[in-house]
């Protein structure tokens, strides 16, 4: 199966893959990977939020929720930013 990959590449005169463009790839899903679970903690600290609203509108137990809720938007957009702009960054 390898060896049919490198005659895949040699024979349409395309270079093989470099150790830099497997980092470049591990980094970019690591880091959708990462923004993706922190998207997912985002929505989640949403839906509690809303339910402990509902519950009882005068609970002042929503700021630690509202503080989660920020955390996970701001890694969120952090790692996606990395994600997007790894290649610029760090390769370039």
């Amino acid at each position: 199966m390898f060896e049919i990959i490198l005659d895949y590449f040699s024979l349409n005169n395309i270079s093989q893959p470099t150790w830099e463009d497997y980092l470049e790839a591990f980094f970019q899903y690591f880091f959708l990977f990462t923004s993706a679970i922190f998207l997912g903690l985002l929505v989640w600290t949403i839906v509690l939020f809303v339910r402990e609203r509902k519950k009882d509108p005068t609970s002042q137990r929503y700021l630690p929720r509202l503080l989660g809720f920020i955390f996970a938007l701001l890694l969120s957009v952090i790692g996606l930013t990395l994600s997007l702009q790894w290649y610029y960054w760090f390769i370039s």
